[in-house]
């Protein structure tokens, strides 16, 4: 079921890639995104607890336009997450495994775990706008979001410090497939310079963690990301 939904996604990326490709780009738009970010992931499981906190993204986006107010919209981001993971206490159970480098080791029942994730993004949907209004364009932005984990750290607050800043890496998946919608605007600065601006919401669709290979129990945890979105349009 899994490689289905997969394999059905990934179509779906070849054929608004196709598209773009297809139909004739009247124009492109090229900018420059900065985007605070309020973040949770969220767990199945009761024993498993996530906190929110905050991140930060920063990339290009390019939008290739194929009709007046409709673009195909892709780009390059590298995000940073930041999670407190609290591994609660369950009766019976005094130790959980995780990874630290490329080894198991064991964290007391109770311990909180700080991870600093970073993705490279490379975001693919559509664009929506309206005609000009007092000067100004707003616009719909729907899409998926294709992250590759590029570095993650832990540190837990237990007191023989079984992690320091220590790589945990493979405590996530390499892929996350995620998907995004958002609203915004854009005005005039000056010639071609456009000032954006937008507020987005990001989901998981996979799972972020890579359980088994710490040998854990079976879990799923999802991003969810609320985005404030500024930038400079060339």
């Amino acid at each position: 079921m899994k490689k289905s939904f997969l394999l059905t996604i990934s179509l779906l990326f070849l054929s608004i890639v196709v598209f773009s490709q297809e139909v004739s780009v009247t124009k492109t738009k090229l900018a420059l995104i900065f985007s605070p970010q309020f973040q949770a992931f969220k767990p199945d499981k009761s024993y498993l607890d996530g906190s929110t906190n905050s991140g930060l993204h920063w990339g290009v986006c390019s939008d290739f336009y194929f009709a007046e107010n409709y673009a195909i919209r892709t780009g390059v981001f590298y995000h940073l997450f930041q999670q407190d993971f609290k591994f609660a206490t369950r009766d019976g159970i005094a130790a959980i495994p995780v990874m630290r480098d490329n080894e198991i080791v064991e964290i007391e029942n109770g311990t909180t775990v700080n991870y600093k994730l970073r993705y490279f993004d490379i975001p693919i949907g559509i664009k929506l706008q309206t005609d000009e209004v007092s000067s100004m364009v707003f616009f719909v932005d729907l899409g998926f979001n294709n992250m590759i984990n590029v570095n993650a750290t832990g540190t837990s607050n237990d007191a023989a410090k079984t992690l320091d800043s220590d790589n945990t890496k493979k405590d996530f998946s390499f892929y996350h497939l995620g998907f995004h919608a958002g609203i915004g605007a854009e005005y005039p600065l000056f010639g071609e310079t456009q000032l954006t601006a937008s507020l987005n919401y990001m989901s998981g669709i996979g799972d972020v963690t890579n359980e088994s290979s710490a040998k854990r129990e079976a879990d799923k945890v999802r991003l969810n990301a609320f985005e404030i979105k500024i930038g400079i349009i060339f």
